[in-house]
């Protein structure tokens, strides 16, 4: 789950410094040749190894910042949960602040 927010943070990130808005109605695409990533090459991590971190259409380097977005989501997941998991409402509401910051420092990062 971390990781998988992790990734959706770091596209959302890239969109508001590239554009200025968020277009939570485009699919995720190649920045070098637009053709829209397959279903199987969006699992966070494990997509980026298997692709040795090319595009599957044109061959492009994908910047490794997505990889360092994702590993960082997904050691906030964990973190939050293996550390404040007594209650899980209060891990809910952690779990969604500490993603806000980090939504927060990766807009910063991208601008």
């Amino acid at each position: 789950m971390g990781a998988c927010l992790g990734s959706f943070f770091g596209v959302i990130s890239n969109r508001l410094a590239k554009d200025g808005v968020i277009v939570l109605n485009d699919r995720s695409h190649c920045q070098n040749c637009c053709k829209n990533i397959l279903p199987q090459d969006l699992i966070p991590i494990l997509s980026y190894i298997f692709l040795r971190g090319k595009c599957r259409f044109c061959g492009s380097k994908i910047h490794v910042k997505h990889l360092i977005f994702e590993i960082v989501g997904f050691g906030l997941g964990m973190g939050t949960f293996a550390f404040f998991n007594t209650n899980i409402y209060f891990v809910i509401i952690l779990f969604t602040g500490v993603f806000t910051l980090y939504l927060n420092a990766l807009t910063d990062i991208e601008e």
